[in-house]
């Protein structure tokens, strides 16, 4: 989303690829409501776990990457653990249990650059993982090349950013125009699903929970969430 008209001209790849997903979702979601509208006792679910907001448009031509989870584990003298798959910018790191997790999300907070600037930004500990950002956007020209940090159970270090492990390399496309927001969506269509138009808040862990009430079976143990998506009988 740009600034303003003319501000800026999208490229080609990203957004011929967005509006063309968009078309055969579109497509697709027709085609299976159309399927549901034949056959009764049928009901359709479409669940997403985040949404999309416009971003002002901002060049950034360099970012930091985690390429070596080994060298910050080292650097800040971590347990053992390994690397989990997540989205960029987001870092998965997995311990034995969840009292190591605790003790790496302190060390992994305590990494500050050269700016002042957290290098790593929303920590999150979920039993043994951890989860958190790393900080891509500035205002500065370049990016910091030296930070300080709190390793466990020693003195406090400097150093160059390099040493944990953070490369400094070329950012596609220079630049964001979109951002992911926690705002998803939840939509249900079906026998024995009525229009709500109130747009109430709901969690996308009710979704399973509530297909599983619309199943008549008992929900799973493991299933954080509530049948909300389902009408009181």
């Amino acid at each position: 989303m740009p600034d303003g008209p003319g501000e800026h001209q999208p490229d080609p790849t990203q957004g011929e690829f967005i509006v063309t997903a968009m078309d055969l979702f579109d497509a697709q979601l027709r085609r299976i409501l159309a399927w549901i509208r034949m056959r009764p006792n049928r009901v359709l679910v479409v669940a997403s776990s985040m949404g999309q907001g416009p971003l002002p448009r901002r060049t950034t031509a360099t970012t930091y990457v985690l390429d070596d989870h080994h060298a910050l584990a080292t650097a800040l003298a971590l347990p053992e653990c390994e690397r989990e798959r997540c989205m960029y910018p987001r870092i998965t790191l997995r311990f034995a249990n969840a009292d190591e997790a605790d003790e790496a999300a302190a060390a992994v907070g305590s990494v500050v650059t050269g700016c002042g600037d957290a290098l790593f930004r929303d920590l999150r500990v979920s039993g043994r993982t951890i989860s958190f950002e790393i900080s891509y956007r500035h205002d500065v020209e370049h990016l910091p090349a030296v930070a300080t940090w709190q390793p466990l159970r020693a003195s406090s270090s400097s150093g160059r950013i390099a040493e944990l492990g953070v490369a400094v390399k070329g950012r596609s496309f220079g630049g964001d125009s979109g951002g992911h927001t926690p705002e998803g969506m939840v939509l249900m269509y079906g026998d024995g699903i009525r229009a709500d138009v109130s747009r109430v808040p709901v969690s996308v862990l009710d979704a399973a929970p509530s297909l599983c009430a619309l199943l008549g079976v008992p929900p799973d143990p493991s299933m954080r969430g509530e049948p909300s998506l389902v009408p009181a009988r």
